[in-house]
C-alpha cells in the first residue's frame, strides 16, 4: 500500500498489518488496502459506511475523503474516492506571496472625476 498521492511520511510498509484506518463518529476500521483512486476494508466489518470520512495512520490525520461503495470481492469492500483532501503540514497562509499579486499601479492613466 504506496499511494502515489500520499506525502512520503505518510507512505506505509504493510508488511506488519494495516497501517491506515477510517474513522466516522465514534466508529474505526482499519484499511486493508489503499489505491490512488480508493480503499478496501473486511466486507465482515460493517454494513455501512457514511460518506465523508476521515483517514489516519496511527494517530495522525492523513485526509479527509467523500467515499462511495464499490465491488465486494471475496473479503474486501471496496470504496472508491469521490474526494479526498490530504491535510497540510502548516496552517493556511492569510496573504499572497511576493511575486504572485500584480504591484499595484500608483498613478492610474486616467484618473476619474470625483462624483
Amino acid at each position: 500500500m504506496r499511494p502515489d498521492f500520499l506525502e512520503p511520511r505518510w507512505r506505509a510498509d504493510q508488511s506488519s498489518g494495516p497501517a491506515y484506518r477510517i474513522v466516522w463518529a465514534n466508529r474505526s476500521i482499519p484499511v486493508q488496502s489503499l489505491t490512488v483512486n480508493g480503499l478496501a476494508i473486511a466486507s465482515d466489518t460493517t454494513t455501512s459506511i457514511p460518506g465523508v470520512v476521515r483517514l489516519y495512520r496511527g494517530d495522525e490525520h492523513v485526509a479527509t475523503g467523500l467515499i462511495v461503495s464499490g465491488v465486494v470481492e471475496g473479503d474486501l469492500h471496496h470504496f472508491h474516492f469521490k474526494r479526498i483532501t490530504l491535510s497540510g503540514f502548516a496552517p493556511p497562509r492569510d496573504y499572497a506571496p511576493d511575486g504572485v499579486v500584480p504591484p499595484a499601479d500608483p498613478l492610474p492613466a486616467r484618473i476619474r472625476a470625483g462624483m
